[in-house]
């Protein structure tokens, strides 16, 4: 089964323990996917900078197909992360190249040609969702994840 992860990655930085790890729905998504036995792509944008380069190689080293990942000039999208009490709390957000991140006719295509297609809330792959629907026979799979409020 070919799977193709469209939409968002970044880095959750943990800044009091000094880590970062690559992340972001599709991503996570896409590794779970992985580890699964499936063949996975990735149709994303992320940055030049050592965090792009980070999550580049990460996801390369997990044999995850990057052909449609396009590298952008500018800084890769970070969630400031804390763990209070063994619970992850997310702080700020900073959307990097994710800010303009568009897909193309190519990606489309090329998302159009896989057996699953995720996405997520967050991803922006809402706009072209529905044209990859009318090419595919795949099936669509969509994270609505939102943060919960405390009540």
């Amino acid at each position: 089964m070919r799977a193709a992860m469209i939409g968002d990655n970044c880095i959750d930085y943990y800044e009091r323990i000094g880590r970062w790890y690559p992340t972001g729905n599709v991503v996570d998504t896409a590794v779970n996917m992985k580890k699964l036995g499936l063949d996975v792509s990735l149709i994303s944008t992320t940055g030049t900078d050592e965090n792009g380069q980070l999550m580049v190689s990460t996801l390369r080293d997990l044999g995850i197909d990057l052909s449609h990942l396009t590298v952008q000039e500018g800084a890769t999208a970070v969630t400031f992360m804390d763990l209070v009490d063994g619970e992850r709390i997310h702080g700020d957000y900073v959307e990097g190249v994710l800010e303009h991140m568009a897909f193309s006719e190519e990606d489309i295509r090329f998302a159009a040609e896989h057996d699953l297609i995720h996405s997520a809330l967050w991803g922006k792959a809402d706009q072209v969702l529905g044209e990859i629907r009318k090419r595919s026979r795949g099936v669509i799979s969509f994270d609505y994840a939102d943060r919960l409020e405390d009540p």
